[in-house]
């Protein structure tokens, strides 16, 4: 309480909002980038807005490929853009290593179906353990993104339908 009173005013006595919204609004939870990484993050995000034009309008790919290469750059997205903790958002042009590793290890887990879809398709259920590496890495990593971009609310809700599915008799392989 005493820090949210103090971090409310500033030196002139009035009311520092971007400060209070810091603490109380989830959307503030965003890294803050500045200069050359800012351009960077812009070009970003106006590339993936354009690939989703492209994928929805022009693209004639499998349902299972665009849904796929759509959340492999939303992962890879998201780690760059969202810290695993709020205060960690204060910082300028900073991404830690782990985001990095997380933002590749996810996007190429959706990626990897996106280039073999047609093997693995084939393959049916019979899939090896490269295939479920990558699909419960991806799984995880898309958990976590999730948790620091909505909360947990949302992870208790997907999680009983997973829950639900283990209960139901489905094996791991068919999950």
């Amino acid at each position: 309480k005493e820090k949210l009173v103090r971090d409310t005013f500033n030196q002139d006595g009035e009311v520092n909002v971007d400060e209070i919204m810091a603490q109380v609004d989830r959307e503030s939870n965003t890294r803050h980038f500045t200069g050359t990484y800012k351009t960077v993050v812009k070009v970003m995000l106006v590339a993936f807005t354009l690939y989703v034009f492209w994928m929805t309008l022009i693209a004639n790919l499998p349902e299972q490929v665009r849904r796929s290469s759509f959340l492999g750059l939303l992962i890879f997205m998201g780690f760059i853009l969202y810290p695993i903790k709020r205060s960690h958002a204060k910082r300028i042009n900073h991404i830690p290593w782990y985001d990095f590793a997380f933002a590749l290890l996810g996007g190429f887990s959706y990626f990897y179906y996106v280039f073999n879809f047609e093997a693995i398709v084939a393959k049916a259920i019979n899939i090896g353990p490269v295939e479920i590496f990558f699909g419960v890495s991806g799984s995880l990593l898309l958990v976590e993104l999730c948790r620091r971009i909505v909360g947990l609310r949302i992870l208790v809700v997907a999680g009983s339908f997973v829950a639900y599915a283990f209960i139901s008799g489905h094996s791991l392989k068919r999950i």
